[in-house]
Protein backbone atom coordinates (compact mmCIF):
# COMPACT_ATOMS: atom_id res chain seq x y z
CA UNK A 1 0.00 0.00 0.00
CA UNK A 2 2.83 2.64 0.55
CA UNK A 3 4.31 1.63 -2.78
CA UNK A 4 0.31 3.13 -4.13
CA UNK A 5 0.23 5.97 -1.98
CA UNK A 6 4.30 6.63 -2.73
CA UNK A 7 3.64 6.14 -6.77
CA UNK A 8 0.55 8.51 -6.57
CA UNK A 9 2.60 10.94 -5.16
CA UNK A 10 5.53 11.17 -7.30
CA UNK A 11 2.87 11.31 -10.28
CA UNK A 12 1.29 13.90 -9.00
CA UNK A 13 4.56 15.62 -8.27
CA UNK A 14 5.99 15.31 -11.68
CA UNK A 15 2.77 16.83 -12.85
CA UNK A 16 3.08 19.35 -10.91
CA UNK A 17 6.36 20.64 -12.21
CA UNK A 18 5.33 19.98 -15.69
CA UNK A 19 3.12 23.06 -15.00
CA UNK A 20 6.27 25.20 -14.10
CA UNK A 21 7.06 28.69 -15.82
CA UNK A 22 9.57 28.54 -18.90
CA UNK A 23 11.31 31.74 -19.00
CA UNK A 24 12.17 32.51 -22.58
CA UNK A 25 14.09 35.81 -24.44
CA UNK A 26 12.43 37.77 -26.87
CA UNK A 27 14.19 40.22 -27.45
CA UNK A 28 16.82 38.01 -30.18
CA UNK A 29 18.93 39.33 -32.42
CA UNK A 30 21.23 42.41 -32.81
CA UNK A 31 19.52 44.88 -31.39
CA UNK A 32 20.45 46.31 -27.72
CA UNK A 33 18.96 48.34 -24.97
CA UNK A 34 15.43 46.93 -25.11
CA UNK A 35 13.31 48.23 -22.28
CA UNK A 36 9.18 49.41 -22.01
CA UNK A 37 7.53 45.69 -22.94
CA UNK A 38 3.54 45.86 -23.22
CA UNK A 39 1.76 42.42 -24.13
CA UNK A 40 -1.83 42.25 -25.24
CA UNK A 41 -2.62 38.43 -25.79
CA UNK A 42 0.25 36.89 -27.54
CA UNK A 43 1.84 39.67 -28.93
CA UNK A 44 4.69 41.50 -27.03
CA UNK A 45 5.74 44.92 -27.95
CA UNK A 46 8.59 46.91 -26.95
CA UNK A 47 11.64 49.74 -28.16
CA UNK A 48 15.03 48.59 -28.73
CA UNK A 49 18.19 50.44 -29.74
CA UNK A 50 19.12 49.34 -33.36
CA UNK A 51 22.76 51.17 -33.25
CA UNK A 52 21.09 54.54 -34.82
CA UNK A 53 17.81 55.11 -33.22
CA UNK A 54 15.10 54.34 -31.20
CA UNK A 55 12.36 51.64 -33.08
CA UNK A 56 9.73 49.63 -32.26
CA UNK A 57 9.69 45.95 -32.23
CA UNK A 58 7.01 42.77 -31.21
CA UNK A 59 7.06 39.60 -31.20
CA UNK A 60 3.69 37.62 -31.90
CA UNK A 61 2.85 34.11 -30.14
CA UNK A 62 6.76 33.12 -29.36
CA UNK A 63 8.46 34.63 -33.28
CA UNK A 64 11.18 36.31 -34.18
CA UNK A 65 11.47 40.30 -33.29
CA UNK A 66 9.68 42.32 -36.20
CA UNK A 67 10.36 45.82 -37.44
CA UNK A 68 7.09 47.94 -36.68
CA UNK A 69 8.32 51.48 -36.60
CA UNK A 70 9.39 51.55 -40.69
CA UNK A 71 8.92 54.80 -40.97
CA UNK A 72 10.40 58.29 -41.33
CA UNK A 73 10.17 58.81 -37.35
CA UNK A 74 13.23 58.54 -35.40
CA UNK A 75 13.61 57.97 -31.67
CA UNK A 76 10.17 55.95 -31.23
CA UNK A 77 9.49 55.34 -27.60
CA UNK A 78 6.51 54.65 -25.16
CA UNK A 79 4.76 51.32 -27.37
CA UNK A 80 1.23 50.43 -26.36
CA UNK A 81 -0.98 47.66 -27.56
CA UNK A 82 -4.61 46.78 -27.48
CA UNK A 83 -5.36 43.76 -29.89
CA UNK A 84 -3.36 43.52 -33.15
CA UNK A 85 -3.04 47.46 -32.82
CA UNK A 86 0.40 49.30 -31.92
CA UNK A 87 0.41 52.83 -30.96
CA UNK A 88 3.97 55.14 -30.14
CA UNK A 89 5.59 58.53 -29.56
CA UNK A 90 8.05 58.91 -32.60
CA UNK A 91 9.86 61.83 -33.93
CA UNK A 92 9.32 63.15 -37.02
CA UNK A 93 12.40 65.46 -37.41
CA UNK A 94 10.52 68.49 -35.97
CA UNK A 95 8.14 67.12 -33.06
CA UNK A 96 6.98 64.28 -31.62
CA UNK A 97 4.08 62.46 -33.17
CA UNK A 98 1.67 59.67 -32.42
CA UNK A 99 1.83 56.49 -34.48
CA UNK A 100 -0.57 53.34 -35.09
CA UNK A 101 0.30 50.26 -36.99
CA UNK A 102 -2.71 48.28 -37.34
CA UNK A 103 -2.28 44.58 -38.17
CA UNK A 104 1.16 44.75 -39.26
CA UNK A 105 0.79 47.32 -41.76
CA UNK A 106 2.87 50.64 -41.88
CA UNK A 107 2.84 53.23 -39.67
CA UNK A 108 0.17 55.72 -39.60
CA UNK A 109 0.07 59.16 -38.45
CA UNK A 110 -2.26 59.70 -35.91
CA UNK A 111 -1.58 63.00 -34.28
CA UNK A 112 -2.78 65.62 -37.17
CA UNK A 113 -3.00 68.81 -36.91
CA UNK A 114 -1.96 71.83 -34.96
CA UNK A 115 -0.41 70.57 -31.67
CA UNK A 116 3.04 69.42 -30.61
CA UNK A 117 5.46 67.56 -28.97
CA UNK A 118 2.89 64.54 -28.53
CA UNK A 119 3.42 61.83 -25.82
CA UNK A 120 2.19 59.21 -23.94
CA UNK A 121 0.10 57.41 -26.15
CA UNK A 122 -2.79 55.03 -24.76
CA UNK A 123 -4.97 52.74 -26.72
CA UNK A 124 -8.48 50.82 -25.91
CA UNK A 125 -10.01 48.83 -29.08
CA UNK A 126 -10.06 51.83 -31.57
CA UNK A 127 -9.59 54.44 -30.02
CA UNK A 128 -6.40 56.28 -29.17
CA UNK A 129 -5.64 59.13 -26.52
CA UNK A 130 -2.64 61.25 -25.58
CA UNK A 131 -1.24 64.52 -24.62
CA UNK A 132 0.19 67.19 -27.02
CA UNK A 133 1.12 70.93 -26.18
CA UNK A 134 -1.80 73.23 -28.09
CA UNK A 135 0.82 76.51 -28.12
CA UNK A 136 -0.25 77.49 -24.94
CA UNK A 137 -0.80 74.48 -22.30
CA UNK A 138 -0.47 70.58 -22.73
CA UNK A 139 -4.49 69.25 -23.47
CA UNK A 140 -5.44 65.80 -24.21
CA UNK A 141 -6.57 64.62 -27.23
CA UNK A 142 -8.10 61.23 -29.04
CA UNK A 143 -8.49 59.60 -31.95
CA UNK A 144 -11.67 57.28 -33.17
CA UNK A 145 -11.40 55.06 -35.48
CA UNK A 146 -8.34 56.42 -37.56
CA UNK A 147 -10.37 59.84 -37.30
CA UNK A 148 -8.85 63.67 -36.77
CA UNK A 149 -8.05 64.31 -33.17
CA UNK A 150 -10.35 65.68 -30.81
CA UNK A 151 -9.71 67.61 -27.52
CA UNK A 152 -10.85 66.04 -24.81
CA UNK A 153 -9.58 67.90 -21.70
CA UNK A 154 -12.10 70.93 -22.19
CA UNK A 155 -12.73 73.24 -19.41
CA UNK A 156 -10.46 75.63 -16.98
CA UNK A 157 -7.77 72.85 -15.97
CA UNK A 158 -4.38 73.64 -17.53
CA UNK A 159 -1.18 70.85 -17.44
CA UNK A 160 -3.63 68.47 -18.36
CA UNK A 161 -1.14 64.78 -18.60
CA UNK A 162 -0.57 61.03 -18.60
CA UNK A 163 -4.48 60.13 -20.05
CA UNK A 164 -5.56 56.24 -19.24
CA UNK A 165 -8.40 55.07 -21.05
CA UNK A 166 -10.90 51.80 -20.32
CA UNK A 167 -13.61 51.42 -23.13
CA UNK A 168 -15.24 55.29 -23.81
CA UNK A 169 -13.83 56.55 -20.37
CA UNK A 170 -10.33 58.48 -20.13
CA UNK A 171 -8.72 59.91 -17.17
CA UNK A 172 -6.02 62.53 -16.53
CA UNK A 173 -4.26 64.54 -14.22
CA UNK A 174 -4.77 68.13 -14.60
CA UNK A 175 -3.98 71.41 -12.45
CA UNK A 176 -7.19 73.23 -11.20
CA UNK A 177 -5.14 76.65 -10.14
CA UNK A 178 -4.44 75.10 -6.78
CA UNK A 179 -3.53 71.35 -6.71
CA UNK A 180 -3.30 68.82 -9.10
CA UNK A 181 -6.44 66.64 -10.12
CA UNK A 182 -8.18 63.67 -11.36
CA UNK A 183 -10.60 64.33 -14.00
CA UNK A 184 -12.74 61.92 -16.41
CA UNK A 185 -14.41 62.44 -19.87
CA UNK A 186 -17.15 59.42 -20.55
CA UNK A 187 -18.89 58.70 -23.94
CA UNK A 188 -17.04 62.20 -25.28
CA UNK A 189 -19.16 63.53 -22.40
CA UNK A 190 -17.66 66.85 -21.33
CA UNK A 191 -14.47 66.96 -18.63
CA UNK A 192 -15.97 65.58 -15.00
CA UNK A 193 -13.74 65.92 -12.07
CA UNK A 194 -13.01 62.78 -10.35
CA UNK A 195 -10.77 63.40 -7.21
CA UNK A 196 -13.28 65.50 -4.84
CA UNK A 197 -12.14 65.59 -1.39
CA UNK A 198 -9.39 67.15 0.51
CA UNK A 199 -6.38 65.15 -1.50
CA UNK A 200 -4.27 67.15 -3.14
CA UNK A 201 -1.57 66.49 -5.99
CA UNK A 202 -3.25 63.35 -6.83
CA UNK A 203 -1.21 61.22 -9.58
CA UNK A 204 -0.88 58.09 -10.65
CA UNK A 205 -4.38 56.97 -11.74
CA UNK A 206 -6.01 54.57 -13.50
CA UNK A 207 -9.10 53.08 -15.01
CA UNK A 208 -11.29 49.74 -15.16
CA UNK A 209 -14.59 49.73 -16.53
CA UNK A 210 -16.71 52.41 -14.09
CA UNK A 211 -13.87 52.59 -11.46
CA UNK A 212 -11.10 54.96 -11.27
CA UNK A 213 -8.26 54.68 -9.04
CA UNK A 214 -5.49 56.77 -8.11
CA UNK A 215 -2.99 57.89 -5.12
CA UNK A 216 -3.11 61.60 -3.37
CA UNK A 217 -2.12 62.95 -0.20
CA UNK A 218 -4.22 63.18 2.58
CA UNK A 219 -1.88 66.18 4.49
CA UNK A 220 0.64 63.66 5.93
CA UNK A 221 1.16 60.80 3.12
CA UNK A 222 0.37 59.49 0.31
CA UNK A 223 -2.67 57.37 -0.09
CA UNK A 224 -4.85 55.39 -2.70
CA UNK A 225 -8.51 56.41 -3.46
CA UNK A 226 -11.19 55.07 -6.22
CA UNK A 227 -14.50 56.18 -7.61
CA UNK A 228 -17.27 54.10 -8.64
CA UNK A 229 -19.25 55.08 -10.97
CA UNK A 230 -18.86 58.47 -10.85
CA UNK A 231 -19.54 58.29 -7.17
CA UNK A 232 -16.95 60.61 -4.33
CA UNK A 233 -13.24 59.88 -3.19
CA UNK A 234 -13.38 56.88 -1.36
CA UNK A 235 -9.73 55.71 0.64
CA UNK A 236 -8.91 52.51 0.07
CA UNK A 237 -5.27 51.72 1.84
CA UNK A 238 -6.67 52.05 5.07
CA UNK A 239 -4.66 50.50 8.17
CA UNK A 240 -2.04 53.54 8.85
CA UNK A 241 0.52 52.42 5.58
CA UNK A 242 2.50 55.03 4.21
CA UNK A 243 4.04 56.38 0.95
CA UNK A 244 0.93 54.29 -0.88
CA UNK A 245 1.83 54.82 -4.81
CA UNK A 246 1.54 53.34 -8.18
CA UNK A 247 -2.17 51.84 -7.53
CA UNK A 248 -3.68 49.33 -10.52
CA UNK A 249 -6.95 47.51 -10.68
CA UNK A 250 -8.77 44.71 -12.78
CA UNK A 251 -12.24 44.30 -11.99
CA UNK A 252 -12.83 44.24 -8.19
CA UNK A 253 -8.83 44.23 -6.83
CA UNK A 254 -6.79 46.99 -6.58
CA UNK A 255 -2.99 46.60 -5.97
CA UNK A 256 -0.37 49.10 -4.87
CA UNK A 257 2.66 49.31 -3.26
CA UNK A 258 2.57 50.92 0.67
CA UNK A 259 5.54 50.94 3.19
CA UNK A 260 4.61 48.91 6.10
CA UNK A 261 7.65 50.61 8.13
CA UNK A 262 10.28 49.26 6.81
CA UNK A 263 10.59 48.66 2.62
CA UNK A 264 7.99 48.81 0.58
CA UNK A 265 5.33 45.93 0.08
CA UNK A 266 2.78 45.18 -2.66
CA UNK A 267 -0.87 45.55 -0.87
CA UNK A 268 -4.51 44.45 -2.62
CA UNK A 269 -7.85 44.78 -1.79
CA UNK A 270 -10.61 43.35 -3.05
CA UNK A 271 -14.55 44.24 -3.42
CA UNK A 272 -13.61 46.72 -1.52
CA UNK A 273 -11.97 44.80 1.71
CA UNK A 274 -9.12 46.20 4.03
CA UNK A 275 -5.67 45.90 2.59
CA UNK A 276 -3.69 42.34 2.40
CA UNK A 277 -0.52 42.02 2.16
CA UNK A 278 0.79 40.41 -1.27
CA UNK A 279 4.38 40.37 -1.08
CA UNK A 280 5.04 38.05 1.63
CA UNK A 281 8.40 36.60 2.12
CA UNK A 282 11.94 37.96 2.01
CA UNK A 283 11.90 40.03 -1.33
CA UNK A 284 12.69 43.67 -0.01
CA UNK A 285 11.83 47.02 -1.96
CA UNK A 286 9.28 45.49 -3.90
CA UNK A 287 7.36 47.70 -6.94
CA UNK A 288 5.51 48.18 -9.49
CA UNK A 289 2.97 46.33 -9.30
CA UNK A 290 0.83 44.95 -12.30
CA UNK A 291 -2.41 42.45 -11.90
CA UNK A 292 -4.95 40.34 -14.56
CA UNK A 293 -7.97 38.28 -13.24
CA UNK A 294 -6.30 37.05 -9.99
CA UNK A 295 -2.79 37.20 -10.66
CA UNK A 296 -0.60 39.81 -9.14
CA UNK A 297 3.27 40.50 -10.40
CA UNK A 298 5.37 43.05 -9.13
CA UNK A 299 9.84 43.63 -8.83
CA UNK A 300 11.30 43.30 -5.81
CA UNK A 301 15.36 42.69 -4.70
CA UNK A 302 16.04 39.24 -3.15
CA UNK A 303 19.28 41.33 -1.36
CA UNK A 304 21.38 40.78 -4.42
CA UNK A 305 19.76 41.85 -7.66
CA UNK A 306 15.91 43.02 -8.81
CA UNK A 307 13.86 39.97 -9.57
CA UNK A 308 9.85 39.61 -10.82
CA UNK A 309 7.74 37.50 -8.27
CA UNK A 310 4.13 36.97 -8.81
CA UNK A 311 1.14 35.62 -6.39
CA UNK A 312 -1.98 33.58 -8.03
CA UNK A 313 -5.48 33.58 -6.46
CA UNK A 314 -3.80 34.99 -2.99
CA UNK A 315 -0.92 32.26 -2.39
CA UNK A 316 2.38 32.95 -1.34
CA UNK A 317 4.41 34.96 -3.72
CA UNK A 318 6.60 32.57 -6.48
CA UNK A 319 10.17 33.51 -8.35
CA UNK A 320 9.35 34.60 -11.70
CA UNK A 321 12.23 35.68 -13.37
CA UNK A 322 14.50 32.29 -12.54
CA UNK A 323 17.26 33.01 -15.47
CA UNK A 324 20.73 33.92 -15.61
CA UNK A 325 18.98 37.64 -16.30
CA UNK A 326 19.66 40.29 -13.49
CA UNK A 327 18.15 43.81 -12.62
CA UNK A 328 14.68 42.17 -13.93
CA UNK A 329 11.94 45.32 -13.52
CA UNK A 330 8.78 46.49 -15.18
CA UNK A 331 6.81 43.64 -15.39
CA UNK A 332 3.62 43.37 -17.56
CA UNK A 333 0.95 40.60 -17.73
CA UNK A 334 -1.64 39.71 -19.60
CA UNK A 335 -3.35 35.90 -19.01
CA UNK A 336 -0.54 33.46 -18.07
CA UNK A 337 2.21 35.31 -19.70
CA UNK A 338 4.27 37.55 -17.86
CA UNK A 339 6.76 40.07 -19.44
CA UNK A 340 9.58 42.36 -18.17
CA UNK A 341 13.18 43.87 -19.08
CA UNK A 342 16.39 42.60 -17.66
CA UNK A 343 19.63 42.61 -17.74
CA UNK A 344 21.71 39.19 -19.51
CA UNK A 345 25.43 40.54 -18.36
CA UNK A 346 25.95 42.97 -21.86
CA UNK A 347 23.00 44.83 -22.35
CA UNK A 348 18.92 44.94 -21.48
CA UNK A 349 16.74 42.23 -23.07
CA UNK A 350 13.08 41.84 -22.86
CA UNK A 351 12.02 38.57 -21.23
CA UNK A 352 8.76 36.54 -20.70
CA UNK A 353 7.65 33.57 -18.98
CA UNK A 354 4.49 31.40 -19.81
CA UNK A 355 3.18 29.59 -17.29
CA UNK A 356 1.25 26.84 -18.30
CA UNK A 357 -2.19 25.57 -16.04
CA UNK A 358 -0.94 22.69 -14.31
CA UNK A 359 -3.16 19.22 -14.89
CA UNK A 360 -3.76 17.83 -11.09
CA UNK A 361 -5.49 15.03 -10.60
CA UNK A 362 -5.95 15.07 -6.97
CA UNK A 363 -8.13 18.45 -7.07
CA UNK A 364 -10.38 17.37 -10.08
CA UNK A 365 -13.87 16.68 -8.72
CA UNK A 366 -14.29 14.61 -11.70
CA UNK A 367 -11.02 13.45 -13.20
CA UNK A 368 -11.39 13.05 -17.02
CA UNK A 369 -10.08 9.37 -18.51
CA UNK A 370 -6.99 10.66 -20.19
CA UNK A 371 -5.99 12.10 -16.30
CA UNK A 372 -7.12 8.29 -14.87
CA UNK A 373 -4.73 6.94 -17.89
CA UNK A 374 -2.09 9.05 -17.06
CA UNK A 375 -2.44 8.16 -13.13
CA UNK A 376 -2.46 4.86 -13.87
CA UNK A 377 0.33 4.61 -16.61
CA UNK A 378 2.63 6.43 -13.80
CA UNK A 379 1.34 3.79 -11.27
CA UNK A 380 2.01 0.47 -13.12
CA UNK A 381 5.68 1.93 -14.52
CA UNK A 382 6.80 3.27 -10.51
CA UNK A 383 5.54 -0.33 -9.12
CA UNK A 384 7.24 -1.84 -11.46
CA UNK A 385 10.85 -0.11 -11.02
CA UNK A 386 9.99 -0.59 -7.40
CA UNK A 387 9.43 -4.81 -7.99
CA UNK A 388 12.56 -4.70 -9.94
CA UNK A 389 14.52 -3.02 -7.34
CA UNK A 390 13.40 -5.23 -4.54
CA UNK A 391 14.60 -7.98 -6.82
CA UNK A 392 17.88 -7.07 -7.28
CA UNK A 393 18.42 -6.58 -3.23
CA UNK A 394 17.13 -10.42 -2.78
CA UNK A 395 19.46 -11.72 -5.27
Amino acid sequence: MRYFILSLLMVLIHMSLDAQCDVALVSTGSITNNASPQISGGTIVWYGLDGTTAQIYKSENGGAPQLVSNSASTINFNPQISGSTVVWQGNDGTTNQIYKSENGGAPQLVSTGASTNNQLPKISGSIVVWQGNDGTTTQIYKSENGGAPQLVSTGPSTSNRMPQISGSTIVWNGDDGVTFQIYKSENGGAPQLVSTGTSTTNFGHQVSGSTIVWFGNDGTTNQVYKSENGGASQLVSTGGLTSNQAPQISGNTIVWRGNDGTTNQIYKSESGGAPQLVSTGTSINNSNPQISGSTIVWGGSDGTTEQIYKSENGGTPQLVSTSTSTDNETPQISGSTIVWKGNDGTTTQIYKSTCPVATVVAVDPIPTMSQWGLVIFGLVILNLSVFYVQRRELV
